[in-house]
């Protein structure tokens, strides 16, 4: 596993999702560069994964987010239901990208849901470094459950999320892949909820969240108001990790 786009794969092939290149529809683009489209059609679910080294590049994603729908209808159009059920998800070498940017890209209603997800080249190099031996015997998805439910790396995590870099890497990919499911504990899963809860309500979110829970199925995250539609209560949980990122 040599690099992000890799392990991209992998996670997307385990999953039983087709991978097509699509870079190729403008290879003027620089946000296209390395670019994947990912469907499944069964599930009816399915993604643009774009690749970013240069942060500067996300200043143009909302701009260009309209092409970038009218190209996937004109080489995959072929499936209605990739107008309404594909999300963008973009993967960045960067954690220095303000919560201000990824707000307002991911909190844009137009076209496409759309997901950023930081990593560091320390944050990969470790998680390769310690478990690719252990994924090309058992399976990436096996080996993130894994870490993801070791009772150890959640403790630690927990009163220091930067020294588990593997751990906060591995929780951002199943927070931003909803689709990916997350096989932990109750007990695991309950703690992790109390963590968010705490540290919502000392940063006097408690109360946004509540209104949040009363309608489940659909919100916005906005200063007050409500209004975007997301799939289910999983979608809830990712949105209150990114408030708090796991830290008070």
């Amino acid at each position: 596993m040599n690099d992000i786009k890799e392990l991209i794969r992998k996670v997307f092939d385990e999953i039983e999702y087709k991978i097509k290149d699509f870079s190729f529809v403008d290879t003027n683009d620089k946000l296209l560069n390395e670019s994947l489209f990912i469907q499944n059609t069964n599930k009816k679910t399915y993604y643009l994964i774009l690749f970013l080294e240069d942060e500067k590049l996300l200043h143009n994603l909302v701009k260009n987010q309209s092409r970038y729908f009218y190209l996937l209808k004109e080489f995959f159009g072929e499936d209605p239901n990739i107008e309404k059920n594909t999300s963008i998800l973009i993967l960045i070498n960067s954690k220095n990208v303000s919560e201000k940017i990824i707000f307002n890209i991911e909190e844009n209603p137009y076209y496409f849901r759309k997901y950023i997800l930081q990593y560091s080249d320390a944050e990969f190099n470790e998680m390769k470094n310690v478990y690719s031996e252990k994924i090309s015997t058992t399976g990436i998805l096996k080996v993130f459950n894994e870490i993801i439910s070791d009772v150890n790396l959640f403790a630690n995590f927990k009163i220091n999320p930067d020294s588990e870099k593997v751990y906060s890497f591995v929780s951002r990919i199943f927070i931003k892949l909803s689709v990916l499911g997350l096989n932990v504990e109750n007990k695991q899963v309950n703690s992790l909820r109390a963590m968010i809860d705490d540290a919502l309500e000392k940063k006097k979110l408690y109360i946004k969240k509540q209104k949040i829970d009363e309608i489940k199925f659909k919100y916005k995250k906005t200063n007050d108001d409500i209004s975007e539609e997301y799939q289910i209560n999983d979608e809830l949980l990712e949105e209150l990790i990114n408030l708090v990122e796991y830290k008070e």
